[in-house]
């Protein structure tokens, strides 16, 4: 039962923005923008000799309509119309189907961005790998479907610590 209790509620959001979280402190290192001295831009075109990066973006899952939604589930659960079981499946379709959402937003925004791919999708992590042009990377940083950039060496550290956890 306790998926269904806010720590369930919790620990998705955390899991969604925990590789997140635990990724963004690498983010300044790794664009070398955290040491301050003219604008991010400029920073990374001069530490990049050929102007190109290569990080994550983590996706920005809408929480509060999310919340809504599970505290929905929660609340047929504790009237009994749904069994616990039933009641978890629905959490999971629910919350499989807003980070899908957020992915799909994440990257139709890096496409729809001049100089910048998506190379991979990390779905249990609600990041994706993007690279191309410095300044157009760190440009979609402004879009509504990004949380945050973070080190893509972070992201591969959690990806093997993920697997390495499952085993």
């Amino acid at each position: 039962m306790d998926d269904l209790t806010p720590s369930g509620r919790r620990r998705f959001l955390e899991s969604v923005g925990v590789g997140g979280a635990a990724l963004l402190a690498g983010c300044t290192d790794q664009l070398d923008v955290g040491d301050g001295g003219g604008d991010a831009d400029e920073q990374v075109t001069a530490d990049s000799g050929d102007n190109t990066a290569s990080v994550a973006a983590i996706v920005a899952v809408d929480q509060t309509a999310l919340q809504e939604e599970q505290a929905e589930i929660q609340s047929e659960f504790q009237n009994g119309n749904l069994t616990q079981e039933e009641a978890r499946e629905e959490l999971s379709t629910l919350q499989d189907e807003y980070l899908g959402e957020a992915i799909t937003n994440l990257t139709g925004t890096v496409e729809e961005t001049e100089g910048v791919s998506v190379d991979d999708t990390y779905r249990s992590l609600g990041a994706v790998t993007v690279s191309g042009n410095a300044a157009a990377v760190l440009a979609i940083l402004d879009a509504d479907s990004v949380s945050a950039l973070v080190s893509k060496a972070d992201l591969d550290a959690q990806v093997q610590t993920t697997q390495e956890s499952s085993n």
